[in-house]
């Protein structure tokens, strides 16, 4: 495990990763399809951008403010994330900006990288308060630096096939994940077997715990798996996972590259690979 200084470094790294990379992109390039649904390169960069101002704003305050809030506030809830006002946040912005998105993201991104620069060693446990919830400022940075990451996959994969997500980051998405607000969905049947029902995926690459899926009469959520019988388990690397769960890549393709194994409740196991929504 990382420290959040040694985490700081990496998103710096995905930072500059980024950032070189843009400057090599021609003007008809920025229009190009990203792998985010309905969304150029310039509608991520702007996304970014946005998530830089934002979470800067959000930690400074954090460091300065002298008050001790409640912490009554939800940290984490198990209903699917909707995702549209974001969207259509991030396009407003990109036409908002214009030919200054790539000048205005390189200083968002400072500013981001000004504000954890400020987070003393005693500082990354104090809460971050958002409209939805309050996080640790530790907790936030682990969020972007996750985010970063994979929509730097998302721009640079449909010009460069090939395109990894660092080893570092990975490490700290398979940790983090199971604690991730849910964006997934499995479009559960009208017949299937009873619930509850677990699927488990075991991560290669990384040293962090399983994450479990789980569906109940009553609920969907994610959990760190610990000493429960899993009616599905999934194996695979720590790239395959992380494009997965973050809807990048589909289960079936994945297991048909082989890339994705698995072992129990046969009839669970093949809903999952048909149902399975990430995100």
């Amino acid at each position: 495990m990382t420290t959040p200084e040694e985490r700081v470094a990496i998103l710096k790294a995905e930072y500059q990763r980024l950032e070189h990379y843009l400057h090599t992109l021609s003007r008809d390039a920025w229009n190009h399809p990203s792998t985010c649904d309905q969304w150029t390169m310039a509608d991520v960069i702007a996304h970014i951008t946005d998530g830089n101002r934002t979470y800067a704003t959000w930690i400074t305050a954090a460091l300065q403010s002298q008050v001790v809030q409640p912490e009554s506030l939800p940290r984490r809830s198990n209903e699917r994330v909707d995702a549209h006002a974001a969207a259509h946040r991030a396009i407003a912005l990109r036409k908002e900006l214009g030919d200054q998105l790539l000048s205005e993201f390189i200083v968002s991104s400072r500013a981001m990288e000004h504000a954890l620069a400020q987070v003393g060693p005693d500082d990354w446990e104090k809460l971050c308060y958002r409209p939805t919830d309050a996080k640790p400022i530790g907790t936030l940075l682990d969020t972007f630096l996750a985010g970063i990451s994979i929509h730097r996959w998302d721009v640079m994969f449909p010009f460069d096939p090939h395109v990894q997500i660092s080893p570092d980051c990975l490490a700290v998405i398979v940790e983090r994940y199971p604690h991730r607000q849910r964006w997934w969905d499995i479009a559960l049947p009208a017949q299937h077997p009873p619930l509850p029902v677990r699927f488990r995926f075991t991560v290669s690459g990384v040293t962090a715990p399983s994450a479990d899926f789980v569906i109940t009469t009553q609920e969907k959520y994610m959990e760190v798996a610990e000493d429960v019988l899993a009616d599905v388990t999934f194996r695979c690397d720590a790239e395959t996972f992380v494009l997965l769960v973050y809807g990048r890549l589909n289960p079936a393709s994945a297991l048909s590259k082989r890339t994705l194994t698995y072992e129990g409740h046969q009839e669970w196991a093949k809903i999952f690979l048909h149902a399975y929504i990430g995100g």
